[in-house]
C-alpha cells in the first residue's frame, strides 16, 4: 500500500479463486518501512499484523467497503492511513481533517519522510496535512477539467511532492516545490506512456522511482526532470517500485504475479520470484516478502529460498475499529 497504493494504487482486477462472501478478501499489502508491520487491505477492514510477534495489533474499520487505494505507514511506524490517518495508539485515534468531500475511492494517501506531513487527494484537490498542527492544511493544486489524481509521493523534506494521474485519457508527472510561501511546480517528467501507480523519492530527494501501467519502472533525476533509467520486463501493470534500504537496488512487482530486484546503477535484473496471480509487498531490507492469493490467507516467505514463514488466516478476524 509506499506510495503505492491503483490510482495510487488503483488495484486492477486480479485473478483470483472464489471466495464466500462472509470470507475477508484481501485487496493490497504494504510493509512499515523497519518491517515489522504488515497492512493487509480486506472487504472486511485494514489488518494491522505484527510480523516479530506474529499476531495480528488490530483491524482498522472500513466505512468505505472499497479498496484503501495507497495505505501507508508513516516512515517511524507511528501513524497509519487508509482512506483516513491513523494514530498507532493503543487504542488507535483516528485524525479528523478539514472538511474534505470524499470520490467513491477515498483519497489516496502518502506520507512525506519527515514523518509529520500527510498528503492525499480528493476529485476536486491535492493537499498537504501537517498533523501536528490543528490548521496545517495546505492546498497544493486543483483538479483541471479532464484530470485525476492517481499518485502522490513526498521527500525527506517534507518540500517536494511528485503527483502523477491522467489528463484527457493520458498519463502526467509532476513536481511541485512547497517551499515558498505557494505551492510552485518545477517540472513535468515526461516518458511513460501508461498510468502511473507508484512513486517514491529517494532518501536524499534527488531521486525519483515511478511505476506504471506500461510494464515499466523509471529512475529521474529531481532537479533536470531526466529519466536516467528505464527498468524493463515486466510482462503485465507494475503495481509497486520501491527503493531498496541501501537504496542500491530497486524492487518492484507486476499484477502477473512477478516481484523483480534490479541493480539500480545498471539496471541488470538481480533476481526475480513469480507466484501467479498474487499481489506482494517486500521489506527495505529485500530478506521477507509477503503473498496474497485472493484466497483469504497471507503467506510470509524469506524471499531469498521462498521457505514459509508465517502463514495469516484472515477468516478469523475481530471485529474492525470504527
Amino acid at each position: 500500500m509506499s506510495s503505492r497504493r491503483l490510482p495510487v494504487l488503483l488495484l486492477a482486477v486480479v485473478c483470483c479463486p472464489a471466495v464466500a462472501e462472509d470470507r475477508p478478501t484481501q485487496r493490497d499489502l504494504v510493509f512499515s518501512r523497519d518491517g515489522t508491520r504488515l497492512a493487509i487491505d480486506t472487504t472486511k477492514g485494514v489488518v494491522l499484523w505484527d510480523v516479530q510477534k506474529q499476531q495480528k495489533l488490530r483491524v482498522l474499520g472500513d466505512r468505505f467497503k472499497s479498496p484503501a487505494i495507497s495505505a501507508a505507514f508513516s516512515p517511524d511506524g507511528k501513524w497509519f492511513a487508509a482512506r483516513r490517518l491513523w494514530s498507532l495508539s493503543n487504542p488507535p485515534v483516528e485524525r479528523r481533517w478539514p472538511p474534505i468531500v470524499y470520490g467513491k475511492w477515498g483519497p489516496p494517501t502518502a506520507f512525506a519522510a519527515d514523518e509529520r506531513t500527510y498528503l492525499a487527494t480528493t476529485p476536486q484537490h491535492v493537499f498537504r496535512v501537517d498533523r501536528d498542527v490543528p490548521a496545517g492544511f495546505v492546498e497544493i493544486r486543483d483538479v483541471a477539467e479532464g484530470e485525476s489524481f492517481d499518485v502522490l509521493a513526498g521527500d525527506a523534506s517534507g518540500k517536494k511532492v511528485a503527483v502523477a494521474g491522467m489528463k484527457d485519457e493520458r498519463p502526467f508527472l509532476e513536481l511541485w516545490d512547497l517551499s515558498g510561501d505557494e505551492p510552485r511546480r518545477t517540472v513535468v517528467l515526461k516518458g511513460h506512456v501508461g498510468g502511473i501507480t507508484s512513486l517514491e523519492f529517494a532518501k536524499d530527494g534527488k531521486r525519483l522511482l515511478s511505476g506504471s501501467w506500461d510494464e515499466t519502472v523509471r529512475l529521474w533525476d529531481v532537479a533536470s526532470g531526466e529519466c536516467v533509467r528505464v527498468f524493463r520486463g515486466h510482462v503485465y501493470t507494475v503495481y509497486f517500485a520501491q527503493f531498496g534500504e541501501d537504496e542500491k537496488t530497486v524492487r518492484s512487482g507486476s499484477y502477473s504475479g512477478e516481484v523483480r530486484e534490479w541493480d539500480a546503477a545498471s539496471g541488470k535484473l538481480l533476481r526475480s520470484r513469480t507466484k501467479q496471480n498474487s499481489l506482494a509487498a517486500v521489506t527495505r531490507d529485500g530478506k521477507r516478502i509477503a503473498w496474497s492469493a485472493g484466497d483469504g490467507k497471507v503467506r510470509i516467505e524469506r524471499l531469498g529460498d521462498g521457505k514459509l514463514l508465517q502463514e495469516i488466516d484472515l477468516t478469523s478476524l475481530a471485529e474492525p475499529v470504527e
